[in-house]
């Protein structure tokens, strides 16, 4: 009996140390409304949370799509880029897809309407991700080459898939 409690306290105490949203820093990145328009250069603020204290120069960026939700909801439950991160010596980062969360492109009216709402595709939200990945190499100093996982579940998991097959580099 003694042995089961041990190992459930074991237990408690390593979930009571499982990173999160306290261990990540909240960036903004601005992001183009229209990405495909050579007109509207509208911009929004795109949320996104970084962790970089396993980072070395030469790893990777695990990326994580964010879909349908507050993007805290998945730093929150993806062990396993918490998990693998340091044997990796990666960057992790959480994007904010845009409509969800804070990431409003046009603030409280974004729901509105449907003139609103427009800009809500997996085309538009792909986009961003590849912007925002490739400002972070810049931003980091990092080489273009530098690889990066893309990881999401569910529809996040699909933003995943065709990030790759469609911005592959």
């Amino acid at each position: 009996m003694l042995h089961f409690l041990l190992a459930a306290l074991a237990s408690s105490t390593l979930e009571a140390r499982r990173p999160g949203t306290p261990d990540v820093k909240v960036t903004w990145h601005d992001s183009l409304v229209d990405h495909f328009s050579f007109s509207d250069a509208r911009t929004f603020k795109q949320r996104v949370l970084v962790h970089d204290g396993f980072w070395k120069p030469g790893g990777p960026i695990l990326f994580y799509c964010g879909n349908e939700a507050s993007v805290e909801l998945y730093v929150n439950a993806t062990g396993w880029m918490w998990e693998r991160a340091e044997a990796f010596g990666a960057l992790l980062v959480w994007a904010e897809h845009r409509y969800y969360g804070k990431t409003q492109p046009f603030g409280t009216a974004s729901g509105a309407n449907a003139s609103t709402l427009r800009w809500l595709t997996l085309e538009q939200a792909l986009a961003d991700y590849a912007t925002l990945i490739h400002a972070l190499k810049v931003e980091r100093g990092a080489p273009a080459s530098t690889k990066v996982i893309a990881l999401g579940g569910s529809y996040g998991g699909m933003l995943a898939a065709w990030l790759r097959m469609h911005y592959p580099a």
